[in-house]
C-alpha cells in the first residue's frame, strides 16, 4: 500500500520536469531568506517572532514535500552535522519532564521566544534543506536577498527615526530613539544588519576583483524613478505624511500604496544591487551602517565591529585587492572622496546621536552601564548554573527560574512583576537552561564549524575563500553580539546558513550546478522518506494551529487589557457582551493549542474579570477562573506569578467560604518560595495570614517586604488600604496608612489619603497635619488645595 502510493506520487511529480522542482526549492529559498526579516502580522499577538516562526515551518515544509516525493533522503556524514545532532540531543534531554521546570515550555518555547524543542527542529530542518540544495551560486544569491532585505530595513529603521511609519505602534513597546523596524526590538534588528554587513563586503570584493564595468547612465534614470515614486508611495501610507497633508487616506488605498510602494522600491534597489559596480557595494554597506546607527545597540555594534574587521584582516592580507581599490579610489577627486565621506560620518552622527552618548557614557562608566543593563540579569544565571550543572533548569525556561534566584536589584531597575526572558548572553542561556552538556556540545559546534571552515578555505579557490571569509565574519558578527543578546527567528536562520553553508563546501569538488536526478522507488530509502513525512504532517498541522490559536489569543487579550480600566460610559450589558466574546477568545486559543501554558491562564483571568463586573454570580465566575490557573501551575508548576493568580481567586472565594483561607495561604507561600524578592507576593501572604487571624507571622512577612523595598511595600500597602476604606473596613484600612507612613516617611500619597479618610471621619486637625504634609512633599498634586480649605474650616 505504501509503495503504491509513493509510486503514484512520484509518477504525478515526475511529469515536472527536474530542473522545475529544483529551480522551485531555490525560488521558495530565497524568498524565505528576503522576506523573514520584513515579516510582520498584527493579527496576531506576537507580531514579530512568531509570523517569522511560521514563515520558516510552513516554507520548510513545502520544500521537504518536494525532496520527499523526488530526491534519496540522505544525511550529511561530517563531523559538523554530527555536533549538530549533539547539540538537538542535550536540548532534548533537557526538556523532558524529569529535568525541566516546565516540559511544555521546554516544547514549544516560552512564549515571546518560542525557543523551544519545536523551533530548534524547525532550524535543523532548514539546515538539512540548505545542506542537500546549496551550490556556490545559491549562496550567492541568499547573501544578494539577504542583503536587500537588510538594505530595506534599514531604509524603514531611518523612516522610523523621522516619524515615518506604517504602523501605530504600542507606545509601551517603542523604544524613543531607538528603531526597529520589522524585527521587533532594537538589539535585533542591530544583529540582523551587523550580520548583514559582510556580504556588502563581500560584493565590494567580488566587484573589484571583476574589473571596471561602465553602465550607462541613461540605464539607472528608470530605476532611480521607480525609487523615488515607490519611496514617496511608502511615505503616503504613513499616518504622519497624511497628517502634514491634511489627506486621511481610506485603509483600502493605504494598502495599495503599501503594496505599490513596497514593489517599487524594492525592484529599484534589485535594479541597483545588480551592478557589478564596487561603489554601489559601497553605498549599500553606508546605508546598512546608518540604518544601524539608528538602533542604538552596542551589542549590534559590537557585532559590526567584530564582523566588519575580521572580514578587512582578510582583505589586508590580498595584495590584489588592495591595489585594486587603490587604483579605483585614484580615479576620483580627493576633494569628492572627503566630500562623501564628510556627509555619512555627519548623516551617522545626526541619526546615531543617542547611540553615539549611550556608548560614550558606556565606555565611561563601564561598571555602572553593566550593572543596569546586564550585571543583574547575569549574577542570577550563574546562580541558576551553580544549582543545576548537568542539565540545566529545561529548554527556555529562564524566565520561570530567574524569580527563585535573582535580588531586589533587577526588580528595582526593570520593574516589580518582572521576569528576565533569558540571560541575554548565548552561552550563560545555555549553560543555565541546559547545562554543562549544552554548553558542551554547543562549543563543540563552533570548534567542528571552525574547524570545518579553515580545511575548506585551504583547499578553496579566490572566489570561495571570500564566500568562506564573508560567512566566518557573519558568524563572528553572531556570536559577539549574543554575548550581550540572544538569537532570534531571523538572525539564528543565518547562523544555521552558514552552518549549512560551510558543511556544503566542504563537500562540493565542482559547486557550481546541481546534477541531482529525480529518484526512483528504493525501499532502502522507504523509512527516512517515512519519517520525514511524519515530521511534515506534524509541523503542518502545528503551525496551523498555533497561527490561528494566536490570533485568537491576541483578540482576547485586547478585551482583556480594556476590561482593566473599563470605559465608564458602557453599560453592563455591553460590558458583559465583550467579556463573552473575549473568553470565547480565549477558548478558542487554548483549545487550537491546549500546550501553550498562556492561554489556560489568560482564559483564568477572562472568567475573574468576569467576576467583577458580574457580582451577582461572581462565585460561579470565579469557580470557573480556578481550574485555568490550576492548569497553568500543572504545566509551569515553578512559576511563582501563576501561584498569586491562583491566590488571588482563593482570597476572594473566601469571602463567601472561610476554607479558601487555607489554600490562598498555600498559594502565596509558594509565590513568595519561587520569587523571594518580591515584596508583593509577601504583602499578600501577609494580609491573607492577618485574615486568618495569624498575627505574628503576618507582621513577619510583613517586615520582610519592607526589608526588601521599603518604597514598593509602602505604595502598595497605600493602594491596599484605599480598597479596605471602600468597601468599609476603616480600621484596617488606617492601620495600613500608619504602617506605610512608618516604613516611608516620603510617601506622599499616604499623607493624601491618610488626609482625606480624616477629613471624612470629621477630624479636620488631623486631616490638615496630612494633607499638608502631602502638599509638601507633592506640591503638583493640583486636587489638594481644595481638601486644604476644607481641613481649615
Amino acid at each position: 500500500m505504501i509503495k503504491y502510493f509513493f509510486n503514484l506520487l512520484r509518477r504525478k511529480i515526475s511529469l515536472f520536469s527536474k530542473e522545475t522542482i529544483f529551480k522551485s526549492i531555490e525560488l521558495i529559498t530565497l524568498f524565505t531568506f528576503f522576506y523573514t526579516p520584513l515579516l510582520f502580522f498584527t493579527q496576531t499577538h506576537d507580531q514579530f517572532e512568531l509570523p517569522k516562526l511560521l514563515l520558516l515551518s510552513f516554507t520548510g515544509i513545502f520544500i521537504l514535500s518536494l525532496q520527499i516525493l523526488s530526491l534519496p533522503v540522505t544525511f550529511p556524514k561530517n563531523h559538523l552535522f554530527s555536533c549538530l545532532l549533539l547539540f538537538f540531543a542535550t536540548q532534548l534531554l533537557a526538556s523532558l519532564p524529569f529535568f525541566t521546570l516546565s516540559w511544555t515550555t521546554s516544547w514549544l518555547g516560552d512564549y515571546e521566544n518560542f525557543s523551544g524543542v519545536m523551533t530548534l527542529l524547525i532550524y535543523i530542518l532548514w539546515f538539512w534543506i540548505l545542506s542537500q540544495t546549496l551550490t556556490q551560486n545559491r549562496i550567492n544569491k541568499v547573501f544578494f536577498f539577504l542583503s536587500l532585505a537588510a538594505i530595506l530595513s534599514s531604509f524603514y529603521a531611518i523612516a522610523q527615526h523621522f516619524g515615518f511609519d506604517f504602523i501605530q505602534w504600542n507606545p509601551d513597546s517603542v523604544i524613543t530613539s531607538r528603531e526597529f523596524a520589522a524585527l521587533g526590538n532594537p538589539n535585533f534588528l542591530a544583529a540582523f544588519l551587523a550580520m548583514a554587513l559582510p556580504f556588502s563586503l563581500y560584493f565590494l570584493v567580488k566587484n573589484l576583483n571583476s574589473g571596471p564595468v561602465t553602465t550607462p547612465s541613461r540605464d539607472l534614470f528608470f530605476p532611480l524613478g521607480m525609487g523615488f515614486i515607490g519611496f514617496g508611495f511608502l511615505c503616503a501610507a504613513t499616518a504622519k505624511a497624511q497628517s502634514l497633508l491634511g489627506i486621511p487616506i481610506e485603509n483600502f488605498v493605504t494598502n495599495l500604496l503599501l503594496a505599490l510602494g513596497f514593489a517599487l522600491f524594492t525592484m529599484s534597489a534589485v535594479r541597483f544591487l545588480l551592478i557589478p559596480s564596487w561603489w554601489i557595494s559601497l553605498i549599500s554597506f553606508s546605508i546598512l551602517a546608518v540604518g544601524l546607527l539608528t538602533t542604538g545597540s552596542r551589542g549590534g555594534f559590537l557585532g559590526a565591529l567584530a564582523g566588519g574587521c575580521l572580514f578587512l584582516i582578510f582583505a589586508s592580507r590580498d595584495s590584489d585587492i588592495r591595489q585594486k581599490l587603490r587604483q579605483e579610489l585614484s580615479k576620483i577627486p580627493k576633494i569628492f572622496q572627503f566630500s562623501v565621506l564628510g556627509l555619512l560620518v555627519i548623516l551617522g552622527g545626526w541619526l546615531g546621536s543617542s547611540f553615539f552618548i549611550r556608548l560614550f557614557h558606556s565606555v565611561l562608566h563601564a561598571g555602572d552601564s553593566l550593572a543596569v543593563s546586564r550585571l543583574h540579569i547575569w549574577r542570577p544565571a550563574f546562580r541558576i548554573i551553580a544549582s543545576n550543572p548537568i542539565h540545566g533548569v529545561g529548554l527556555d525556561t529562564f524566565k520561570i527560574a530567574f524569580p527563585f534566584y535573582s535580588g531586589i536589584e533587577f526588580n528595582q531597575i526593570d520593574g516589580m512583576f518582572m521576569s528576565s526572558r533569558t540571560a541575554h548572553d548565548e552561552l550563560l542561556q545555555i549553560t543555565a537552561t541546559t547545562g554543562l552538556l549544552g554548553l558542551a556540545a554547543y562549543l563543540a559546534l563552533l570548534v567542528a564549524f571552525l574547524l570545518t571552515w579553515l580545511q575548506c578555505y585551504r583547499h578553496s579557490t579566490f572566489h570561495t575563500r571570500w564566500l568562506l571569509v564573508a560567512l566566518l565574519s557573519c558568524a563572528a558578527a553572531y556570536q559577539v553580539q549574543n554575548i550581550f543578546s540572544f538569537g532570534v527567528s531571523t538572525i539564528n536562520l543565518i547562523w544555521f546558513f552558514c552552518l549549512a553553508a560551510v558543511q556544503k563546501i566542504s563537500t562540493l569538488n565542482q559547486p557550481t550546478e546541481d546534477t541531482r536526478t529525480l529518484s526512483s522507488f528504493n525501499p532502502w530509502f522507504l523509512f527516512p522518506k517515512f519519517i520525514a513525512f511524519l515530521l511534515v504532517v506534524v509541523l503542518f498541522f502545528f503551525s496551523i494551529g498555533r497561527l490561528g490559536s494566536d490570533v485568537a489569543f491576541s483578540r482576547g487579550s485586547a478585551i482583556n487589557d480594556m476590561m482593566k480600566k473599563p470605559n465608564p460610559n458602557l453599560d453592563p450589558s455591553s460590558l458583559a457582551y465583550y467579556s463573552d466574546y473575549g473568553i470565547t477568545e480565549m477558548k478558542k486559543a487554548a483549545a487550537l493549542c491546549p500546550l501553550e501554558v498562556k492561554f489556560p491562564l489568560y482564559l483564568g483571568l477572562a472568567y475573574e474579570q468576569r467576576a467583577g463586573i458580574d457580582p451577582s454570580r461572581a462565585k460561579d465566575w470565579l469557580l470557573l477562573a480556578l481550574p485555568e490557573y490550576e492548569k497553568a501551575i500543572q504545566m509551569s508548576p515553578a512559576n511563582a506569578y501563576y501561584y498569586n493568580d491562583e491566590g488571588r481567586v482563593h482570597t476572594q472565594l473566601a469571602l463567601y467560604d472561610p476554607q479558601y483561607w487555607a489554600l490562598a495561604e498555600a498559594d502565596y507561600q509558594k509565590a513568595v518560595y519561587y520569587a523571594p524578592s518580591s515584596p508583593f507576593f509577601m504583602l499578600n501572604l501577609s494580609t491573607t495570614l492577618q485574615s486568618e487571624g495569624k498575627a505574628e507571622p503576618a507582621k513577619e512577612e510583613l517586615a520582610k517586604a519592607f526589608q526588601l523595598d521599603a518604597g514598593f511595600t509602602s505604595k502598595i500597602m497605600t493602594q491596599m488600604a484605599v480598597q479596605k476604606y471602600q468597601t468599609g473596613q476603616k480600621d484596617a484600612a488606617f492601620e495600613y496608612l500608619n504602617e506605610a507612613i512608618a516604613a516611608n516617611t516620603t510617601n506622599a500619597d499616604a499623607f493624601y489619603y491618610r488626609g482625606l479618610f480624616y477629613l471624612d471621619e470629621k477630624k479636620n486637625k488631623e486631616a490638615l497635619a496630612d494633607l499638608q504634609r502631602s502638599k509638601a512633599i507633592n506640591p503638583n498634586n493640583s486636587t489638594i488645595d481644595n481638601f486644604i480649605q476644607q481641613a481649615k474650616q
